[in-house]
């Protein structure tokens, strides 16, 4: 009995915390503290990671190691050219420092704890979630059309969901309504990203699920043309017709330029692509005539965070930027081990990684609230290589 209690209970707190991670969004417009939900959510797995690691004696990996090594890399270079330049207030620079490793912190912390919620019994609320999920997408989807729902927030969140569902995949009637349901939300987001992830998600279930075959980087090189090619009108638009006047080929051209101005170390934290550069209106948009950009300036400040490398280039410099190429190749080679332990887990991984890379370009990339469910993911896989290397 008492057993059977635990077991209700734990299904609870799967459900509520899947729910509050997947409603974030809408959550945080009627409780306070859902603004602040996956900054508060990432501190604390990850001290209790580090709890977890202390209690069982556990060594931390080299993988790992370099991993926190080249984060710290990352943050230590922003705060060394913010104390050098002072363009932005050190209240404003240590938040946005905050937000910067966030995902970083929540993904290494998952991977550590080995009794985090989600992987309790997880299929029965997942199943629950998706169908709750896709009521509310097809509720805004019918009363104020594509747009209404946020693309980026349902496409980000569709992913995560697929992810997940693929962990736990009994190909019955419900696996299949349910991923049906969620490629309905990513066809009707009205976004080239949203038909590039159905792509992608059907090439990768195709290939390595059902074909059982290792992605290389031959793949990877075919799968970025075919994605590049379902959003050619975008990148065209943007970056050919947009150059030098739309913001996001301007910021890309002005991130590099400023790369190579403060070489090496960047201007620091929020001076630039960043939530708070453009919050705090950063000085560094003067100093490049920015601030009288019409999507860009300071009397508009639109799309200033709506790419994430302008802003790795221009406050963390080109060291920043290596450093986090270097964790971008360590989590890929962590997810390429997951091929000889389970299919459909190599499946999910690659699914979130290529899917978070795009991000990147098109969105804030590791700094947006919204891609922390895709980090939770990561560490939970990454947790099957940890056990399996005996914590090595």
């Amino acid at each position: 009995m008492i057993k059977n209690i635990m077991m209700k209970k734990n299904d609870l707190v799967v459900f509520v915390l899947l729910f509050a991670v997947t409603f974030q969004s809408v959550l945080e417009q009627y409780i306070a503290f859902f603004n602040i939900f996956d900054e508060s959510l990432s501190i604390m797995v990850f001290v209790l990671g580090i709890c977890d690691l202390i209690k069982r004696g556990e060594k931390i990996q080299k993988v790992d190691f370099v991993f926190l090594s080249c984060l710290f890399l990352f943050w230590i270079v922003g705060w060394i050219s913010t104390l050098v330049y002072q363009y932005q207030s050190i209240p404003v620079s240590l938040i946005s420092s905050f937000l910067s490793v966030k995902y970083f912190i929540l993904l290494i912390g998952c991977k550590w704890y080995r009794d985090i919620p989600l992987k309790g019994n997880l299929r029965r609320s997942l199943i629950i979630v998706i169908g709750l999920y896709f009521l509310y997408y097809l509720f805004g989807l019918i009363s104020k059309g594509v747009h209404s729902v946020y693309a980026w927030d349902s496409c980000s969140k569709a992913i995560f969901l697929l992810a997940l569902l693929l962990l736990v995949f009994q190909k019955n009637k419900y696996d299949y309504i349910s991923i049906a349901l969620l490629l309905f939300i990513l066809a009707t987001s009205g976004t080239a990203k949203g038909m590039g992830a159905i792509v992608l998600f059907i090439l990768i279930y195709i290939y390595v699920v059902k074909l059982k075959k290792k992605i290389t980087f031959k793949e990877i090189a075919i799968g970025v043309v075919c994605l590049a090619a379902v959003g050619w009108k975008d990148i065209y638009y943007y970056y050919y017709l947009g150059a030098g006047k739309f913001a996001r080929s301007l910021m890309l051209q002005t991130g590099f330029r400023i790369a190579n101005d403060y070489f090496p170390l960047g201007t620091g934290w929020g001076t630039f692509g960043s939530y708070y550069s453009g919050k705090f209106y950063s000085p560094v948009f003067y100093l490049y005539k920015l601030d009288s950009h019409i999507e860009l300036g300071e009397a508009t400040r639109l799309y200033i965070c709506d790419s994430y490398w302008p802003s790795v280039f221009a406050e963390n410099g080109w060291f920043g930027t290596l450093a986090i190429v270097v964790i971008l190749v360590l989590l890929f080679s962590q997810i390429q081990k997951l091929y000889s332990i389970d299919l459909n887990k190599y499946a999910a991984g690659l699914l979130v990684f290529i899917y978070m890379m795009v991000a990147t370009i098109e969105e804030s990339g590791f700094a947006q609230p919204v891609l922390m469910c895709l980090s939770i993911i990561l560490g939970i896989l990454f947790q099957e290589n940890r056990v399996r290397e005996g914590g090595r």
